[in-house]
């Protein structure tokens, strides 16, 4: 190979990591929006204090925001996961790592600007007129502690989205649209609120409810008939997918009614409680979507793929 030739190719690599890179910054970027677009809403939602003393934080920070920090960061992580299971077969190996490593980086350099930001909202508390107990900034440590868990939730939905298993697609699938779920009602919310009319907002809400709750079970059912196998070890990714479909929507709803009367009174009223966020129309009519769409896909998928000489699912991981 002639010089020139090395030159090129060297262009040529550098042009293909800078465009990974963009790729993971971009995951950053919209798994960030539907915080960075509530700073310039129309009608900011309860928690969002932004004041002219600070700098905008660039993570959800406040004890209500909090609640959609791990929607934000899973959300990005299951983008770049979107981007390389769709051209994983025209990139080399090494561009899943510089994508997952620019997109963790970025969420870092943020978890950073907003724990600084936080720092200084502690700092200023007696001057920035909190209007209550939603509005107050996390503790840092607890800030730390909740991104951290995010972060890692996310590499661990990357990594099953990616990998070659089947069932670990299914899982990853599932977390993956119960965040995109969450990140779709915080992105639109805002918006829908700034209704002049309330019936209108009202009305839009319930068709807001209504798709980001049907949206999770539609994408649990078709995995669940994309990663079909005749064996147990499917039956129970499935039956296991659909128990993160039931509770993990729920999850927020408790963190929510924890910041709002504190743990220790909602950990005392969970025994209540729980029945009735869990066991109420809306999730089980979820729940059963999900299986009817699993039933179905699981019928016309093998049918579909016999008709184009492909091989029907069987048995395998």
């Amino acid at each position: 190979m002639s010089w020139a030739d090395e030159d090129t190719a060297r262009a040529l690599g550098s042009r293909d990591k800078l465009s990974w890179v963009a790729v993971g910054v971009l995951a950053a970027a919209l798994g960030l929006a539907p915080w960075l677009v509530r700073l310039v809403s129309p009608s900011p939602l309860p928690g969002l204090m932004v004041t002219t003393n600070l700098d905008v934080a660039l993570l959800p920070f406040t004890r209500y925001s909090a609640v959609s920090l791990p929607t934000v960061m899973v959300t990005g992580y299951g983008l770049a996961a979107l981007w390389v299971r769709s051209f994983s077969s025209r990139q080399p190996p090494r561009a899943q790592t510089v994508v997952v490593a620019s997109l963790s980086i970025a969420f870092l350099l943020a978890v950073a600007e907003t724990a600084v930001a936080i720092t200084g909202l502690i700092s200023l508390q007696d001057f920035v007129g909190f209007t209550g107990r939603a509005d107050l900034p996390l503790p840092l440590p607890l800030f730390v502690a909740v991104s951290v868990g995010a972060l890692f939730s996310g590499l661990v939905m990357f990594r099953l989205l990616t990998g070659r298993s089947r069932r670990g697609a299914l899982v990853g699938a599932t977390l993956a649209s119960i965040a995109a779920a969450e990140w779709i009602s915080a992105l639109v919310l805002p918006w829908i609120s700034s209704v002049d009319t309330p019936a209108d907002s009202l009305r839009r809400l319930s068709i807001l409810g209504t798709a980001t709750g049907l949206l999770p079970a539609v994408i649990t059912g078709a995995a669940i008939a994309w990663a079909r196998r005749r064996s147990l070890g499917w039956v129970l990714t499935a039956l296991a997918s659909l128990v993160l479909l039931w509770v993990l929507p729920v999850v927020p709803d408790v963190l929510l009614l924890a910041n709002s009367q504190g743990m220790a009174r909602t950990l005392q009223s969970l025994t209540a409680l729980l029945p009735e966020f869990l066991i109420s129309f809306e999730r089980v009519f979820t729940v059963l979507v999900a299986v009817a769409v699993a039933a179905t896909g699981g019928w016309v998928l093998p049918r579909a793929l016999s008709g184009t000489g492909h091989r029907a699912p069987g048995t395998g991981r």
